[in-house]
C-alpha cells in the first residue's frame, strides 16, 4: 500500500457534512478517477472488514521514546482511501460495498487501540469517529442489509464495552516508566 502516501485530498468537506448531502459531479469524477488509480490497494483495504481483531506489528527501540509508530502513520491513507470509497459507493446507491469499506474503517480503528501509547488511543478515537460518519452517510443515502447493520451494532456494542480510559492510563504509565528507566540507565 505505499502508493496511498499520493492519495489527494478530495473534498473532506463532503465527509465532514450533513449525512444526505450528496457529492458535487467534479467531487465524484475526482473520486472515480483516483479509485480507478488505487484499485488494487483498495481490494487489499477492504479485506479489512473482515479481521475484526488484527493487530500492527510494533519494533520498540531500547529506548521508548524513540519508538517510531509507522502502523499509526499508515491509517490515515488507508481509511482515506476507504473514505472516498465508501462516499461513492453510497451515493451510487451500493449501500453493501458502502457497509464494507465502513467497517473496515472501524475494524482499523479497533487495531490500532491497543498499541502501548496514548497515542494511539486518540488515532482509534478519530477513526472511530469517521466510521460512524461514514455509517449514517451509508444510512442516510441507501439501505444496507439489516444483517450488516447487526454486525456493525455488535461491533459498537463491543467498542462502547472497551476500558479505553483503563489502557489510557496504562499506556501512560508504561511509557512513562520506560522513559524514567532509561534516563535512571544513563547515569
Amino acid at each position: 500500500l505505499w502508493e496511498l502516501g499520493k492519495l489527494p485530498d478530495l473534498d473532506m468537506v463532503a465527509i465532514k457534512s450533513s449525512p444526505q448531502q450528496l457529492l458535487t459531479p467534479p467531487s465524484i469524477n475526482l473520486i472515480k478517477t483516483t479509485l480507478g488509480t488505487f484499485q488494487p490497494s483498495l481490494i487489499e483495504a477492504r479485506k479489512v472488514a473482515k479481521l475484526p481483531q488484527g493487530r500492527f506489528e510494533i519494533t520498540y527501540a531500547p529506548n521508548i521514546a524513540n519508538t517510531i509508530l509507522t502502523p499509526l502513520d499508515a491509517t490515515g491513507a488507508i481509511t482515506h482511501l476507504l473514505t472516498i470509497d465508501g462516499l461513492i459507493q453510497a451515493q451510487d446507491g451500493k449501500s453493501q460495498q458502502a457497509m464494507e469499506s465502513t467497517q473496515a474503517i472501524f475494524n482499523i480503528a479497533r487495531s490500532v487501540g491497543e498499541i502501548p501509547f496514548p497515542i494511539s488511543y486518540q488515532v482509534r478515537g478519530r477513526i472511530c469517529a469517521q466510521s460512524i460518519r461514514m455509517l449514517e452517510r451509508t444510512i442516510a443515502l441507501g439501505e444496507p442489509s439489516k444483517d450488516s447493520l447487526s454486525q456493525f451494532q455488535s461491533l459498537l456494542e463491543n467498542e462502547a464495552s472497551f476500558p479505553m480510559f483503563l489502557h489510557i492510563a496504562k499506556a501512560n504509565r508504561a511509557s512513562n516508566y520506560a522513559v524514567l528507566s532509561s534516563l535512571k540507565k544513563d547515569k
